[in-house]
Protein backbone atom coordinates (compact mmCIF):
# COMPACT_ATOMS: atom_id res chain seq x y z
CA UNK A 1 0.00 0.00 0.00
CA UNK A 2 0.97 3.84 -0.69
CA UNK A 3 4.23 2.89 -2.62
CA UNK A 4 2.51 4.17 -6.13
CA UNK A 5 1.32 1.55 -8.27
CA UNK A 6 -2.22 2.86 -8.86
CA UNK A 7 -0.24 6.60 -9.52
CA UNK A 8 2.52 4.69 -12.23
CA UNK A 9 -0.93 2.99 -13.93
CA UNK A 10 -2.92 5.78 -14.35
CA UNK A 11 0.13 7.47 -16.11
CA UNK A 12 0.90 4.62 -17.83
CA UNK A 13 -2.58 4.84 -19.60
CA UNK A 14 -2.47 8.47 -20.40
CA UNK A 15 0.97 8.01 -22.31
CA UNK A 16 -0.05 5.20 -24.10
CA UNK A 17 -3.43 6.31 -25.05
CA UNK A 18 -1.35 9.99 -26.28
CA UNK A 19 0.81 7.50 -28.32
CA UNK A 20 -0.23 7.11 -31.92
CA UNK A 21 -3.91 7.38 -30.42
CA UNK A 22 -3.73 3.66 -29.31
CA UNK A 23 -6.73 2.59 -27.66
CA UNK A 24 -6.61 2.20 -24.27
CA UNK A 25 -8.96 0.94 -21.79
CA UNK A 26 -9.03 0.93 -18.29
CA UNK A 27 -10.95 -1.88 -15.94
CA UNK A 28 -11.27 -0.40 -12.67
CA UNK A 29 -13.13 -2.42 -10.20
CA UNK A 30 -12.43 0.09 -7.26
CA UNK A 31 -12.79 3.36 -9.34
CA UNK A 32 -9.15 4.10 -8.04
CA UNK A 33 -7.50 4.62 -11.68
CA UNK A 34 -10.30 6.82 -13.15
CA UNK A 35 -11.78 8.68 -10.64
CA UNK A 36 -15.35 7.69 -8.43
CA UNK A 37 -17.47 9.78 -10.50
CA UNK A 38 -19.61 9.60 -13.65
CA UNK A 39 -16.98 10.74 -16.23
CA UNK A 40 -13.24 9.17 -16.03
CA UNK A 41 -10.38 11.60 -14.45
CA UNK A 42 -8.53 13.17 -17.28
CA UNK A 43 -5.32 11.98 -15.62
CA UNK A 44 -5.83 8.83 -17.83
CA UNK A 45 -5.75 10.13 -20.90
CA UNK A 46 -8.02 11.45 -24.13
CA UNK A 47 -8.54 8.35 -26.23
CA UNK A 48 -8.80 6.02 -22.99
CA UNK A 49 -12.21 4.39 -22.64
CA UNK A 50 -12.96 3.82 -19.07
CA UNK A 51 -15.04 0.42 -17.35
CA UNK A 52 -15.41 0.95 -13.95
CA UNK A 53 -16.38 -2.58 -12.43
CA UNK A 54 -20.05 -3.07 -11.01
CA UNK A 55 -18.49 -5.49 -8.05
CA UNK A 56 -14.96 -6.10 -7.57
CA UNK A 57 -15.66 -10.50 -8.22
CA UNK A 58 -17.00 -9.52 -11.89
CA UNK A 59 -13.29 -8.07 -12.68
CA UNK A 60 -12.59 -10.84 -14.75
CA UNK A 61 -15.33 -10.50 -17.10
CA UNK A 62 -15.27 -6.74 -17.66
CA UNK A 63 -11.64 -7.82 -18.78
CA UNK A 64 -12.80 -10.41 -21.39
CA UNK A 65 -15.66 -7.75 -22.55
CA UNK A 66 -13.38 -5.04 -23.10
CA UNK A 67 -10.82 -7.09 -25.42
CA UNK A 68 -14.17 -8.66 -27.10
CA UNK A 69 -16.28 -5.39 -27.55
CA UNK A 70 -13.57 -2.02 -27.75
CA UNK A 71 -10.81 -3.55 -29.91
CA UNK A 72 -8.53 -2.13 -27.63
CA UNK A 73 -3.69 -2.17 -28.20
CA UNK A 74 -3.89 -2.02 -24.46
CA UNK A 75 -5.97 -2.98 -21.33
CA UNK A 76 -4.74 -1.04 -17.51
CA UNK A 77 -5.77 -3.31 -14.63
CA UNK A 78 -5.07 -2.58 -11.02
CA UNK A 79 -4.74 -5.53 -8.61
CA UNK A 80 -5.01 -8.86 -10.22
CA UNK A 81 -5.72 -11.45 -7.67
CA UNK A 82 -8.19 -14.16 -8.40
CA UNK A 83 -7.74 -17.77 -10.53
CA UNK A 84 -10.53 -16.15 -12.84
CA UNK A 85 -8.21 -12.40 -13.18
CA UNK A 86 -5.32 -14.30 -13.87
CA UNK A 87 -7.16 -16.61 -16.49
CA UNK A 88 -8.29 -13.36 -18.09
CA UNK A 89 -5.52 -12.28 -18.34
CA UNK A 90 -4.03 -14.92 -20.74
CA UNK A 91 -7.14 -14.42 -22.33
CA UNK A 92 -5.97 -10.99 -23.18
CA UNK A 93 -2.60 -11.72 -23.69
CA UNK A 94 -3.04 -14.60 -26.33
CA UNK A 95 -5.36 -12.02 -28.63
CA UNK A 96 -2.21 -9.98 -28.71
CA UNK A 97 -3.57 -6.95 -26.35
CA UNK A 98 -0.72 -5.24 -23.97
CA UNK A 99 -1.85 -6.04 -20.73
CA UNK A 100 -0.59 -3.39 -17.93
CA UNK A 101 -1.39 -4.20 -14.44
CA UNK A 102 -0.61 -4.64 -10.95
CA UNK A 103 -0.08 -7.71 -8.78
CA UNK A 104 0.04 -7.70 -4.91
CA UNK A 105 2.57 -9.92 -2.92
CA UNK A 106 4.99 -9.45 -0.12
CA UNK A 107 7.73 -10.79 -2.51
CA UNK A 108 8.78 -12.18 -6.04
CA UNK A 109 9.13 -15.08 -4.52
CA UNK A 110 5.74 -15.34 -3.30
CA UNK A 111 4.58 -14.37 -6.64
CA UNK A 112 7.23 -17.19 -8.48
CA UNK A 113 5.83 -19.93 -6.36
CA UNK A 114 1.95 -19.19 -6.61
CA UNK A 115 0.65 -21.31 -9.00
CA UNK A 116 -1.84 -19.07 -10.81
CA UNK A 117 0.15 -15.96 -10.24
CA UNK A 118 3.34 -17.39 -11.90
CA UNK A 119 1.84 -17.50 -15.33
CA UNK A 120 1.40 -13.73 -15.30
CA UNK A 121 5.90 -13.51 -15.12
CA UNK A 122 6.05 -16.28 -17.55
CA UNK A 123 6.14 -19.34 -15.31
CA UNK A 124 8.86 -21.35 -13.67
CA UNK A 125 10.39 -24.19 -14.79
CA UNK A 126 13.09 -26.46 -13.43
CA UNK A 127 16.52 -27.21 -15.04
CA UNK A 128 19.56 -29.81 -14.77
CA UNK A 129 22.99 -27.91 -15.25
CA UNK A 130 25.65 -30.47 -16.23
Amino acid sequence: PNSGKTTILREFARMLSDQDNRVVVVVDKTSEIAGASNEPHPAIGESTRWMPVDKPQNQHAYMRQAVENLSPDTIVVDEISTDTECDAAKTISQRGVQLVATVHGKSLVELVNDQHRSSLLGGVASVTLS
